[in-house]
């Protein structure tokens, strides 16, 4: 920078002051390849939150999540998963046996479909009865909860190895296998069949000191019923599938090494990330999502009229130390306009009325750990100066598919303060 450029930089930074909270410093980009035509930079303050909603895999989500997992410093997260059975496919009629039949055994079988946390320890699963029918009209929310019996029907220790073990099976009471099976014998007689009258449905639960989340295919898990004939021997399975809608669906229960977590209670709650260790929780699964602030952005009006606004971009940095920590980071995460509820209203575009997003770029040679997504924010700035848009801040949250269907995927962004990770705003003018 020649000395004439840095004299009239720190000259009109003066004149700044009044704009910006916190740091004030103004620099040239160091990269000439992207910022060519900067005239000045302005860092801008971001006051940052986590807020409390639903999740968005909480109800219908075709996942079923349990165990118990420490998600970094942050949070500590318990997961049970309740769901409903229906009747299998085809009638017992169908299959013309005129003999009698025998249970031989009964199993609830899951498919493995991942885990999330540790998974070189044992997990200890629990299977227990529910006591109340879960509606299958009403949306379930993460932090909807049924009674069921508390003595077991099934429980099992295991080590599940993803690359070998296929499915976690849970044997179940011979003598509710033999009711479910008289059940479905006569039920073609009943004029509404449903094994709700038999089963109300089941919760698969982990222990509290498990190390992992472990998930599994809903779609394909069923119970199923091992029999044969009384006199010919001859086998037949018989497979109960999970009813896969609004009743069935995981529970979360959190607690965290912060005491203020305990705050966000009710959807719309929001926790500054003072009170959080300098940091913000994204996570669709226990419902929580960013919200930042920019509060020096009205101010701004008044030195617009000595440069013009050409960018604006968002710098958000992960708090992991390390690629592999839990939990892995969302690939990208989207920005939502709120409203004074928190309460999301709709997607921020840009120019093209794409959506505003930051990818997830991790590099793994450099010297300094270096995660973080980058947002374009400069017409979500020039709304709020010279159009209708209001500042009130704006949601940062997974998006819903971008990493298929693993809902436990989350990421801690630091703000403004952090000692390691700082948050970055720069506004760039040009003449």
């Amino acid at each position: 920078m020649t000395k004439k450029l840095l004299w009239l930089v720190v000259g009109l930074s003066s004149q700044f002051m009044a704009c910006t909270e916190g740091s004030l410093d103004i620099n040239l980009d160091p990269n000439p390849q992207i910022d060519e035509t900067a005239y000045m930079i302005d860092t801008m303050r971001i006051d940052a939150y986590t807020i409390k909603g639903d999740s968005l895999n909480s109800s219908a989500s075709g996942e079923i999540l349990a165990g118990s997992v420490d998600l970094s410093d942050l949070i500590h997260i318990d997961a049970e998963a309740y769901f409903q059975l229906s009747l299998p496919l085809v009638s017992y009629g169908y299959y013309n046996i005129t003999e009698s039949i025998v249970i031989d055994s009964a199993k609830v079988i899951f498919p493995h479909a991942g885990f999330v946390g540790d998974s070189t320890y044992s997990q200890r699963f629990l299977l227990n009865e529910l006591q109340e029918e879960v509606s299958t009209s009403d949306q379930q929310t993460i932090d909807d909860a049924y009674t069921y019996n508390l003595t077991p029907l099934a429980e099992t220790v295991k080590k599940l190895r993803p690359s070998k073990d296929t499915t976690l099976e849970l044997t179940i009471d011979p003598n509710l296998a033999q009711q479910i099976l008289t059940y479905y014998q006569t039920s073609d007689k009943d004029e509404n069949p449903d094994l709700k009258k038999v089963l109300k449905g089941l919760v698969l639960r982990g222990d509290k000191f498990n190390t992992a989340i472990s998930r599994f295919d809903a779609s394909n898990t069923k119970l199923r019923l091992y029999t044969h004939t009384a006199k010919t021997f001859e086998k037949y399975n018989f497979d109960f599938p999970v009813v896969v809608n609004n009743a069935q669906f995981t529970h979360y229960a959190t607690s965290s090494n912060y005491s203020g977590f305990s705050k966000l209670v009710n959807p719309g709650d929001q926790l500054s990330t003072a009170e959080s260790s300098n940091s913000m929780l994204l996570m669709n699964a226990i419902g929580y999502s960013g919200k930042v602030v920019i509060p020096g952005i009205a101010a701004l009006k008044e030195v617009t009229d000595l440069a013009s606004i050409y960018k604006c971009t968002l710098l958000l940095y992960s708090t992991r130390k390390g690629k592999n920590e839990t939990p892995q980071p969302p690939s990208t995460l989207g920005l939502y306009s709120i409203n004074l509820n928190n309460e999301t209203e709709s997607v921020l575009t840009d120019n093209s009325a794409v959506q505003i997003t930051g990818s997830y770029t991790y590099d793994p040679e450099g010297l300094v750990f270096n995660s973080y997504y980058t947002f374009d924010l400069t017409n979500y700035l020039i709304d709020i100066l010279y159009g209708d848009a209001k500042n009130k801040g704006f949601q940062i949250a997974p998006i819903d598919g971008t990493d298929g269907i693993t809902s436990l995927k989350g990421v801690g962004l630091a703000d403004y303060e952090h000692a390691g990770f700082k948050a970055q705003l720069r506004v760039y003018y040009n003449k």
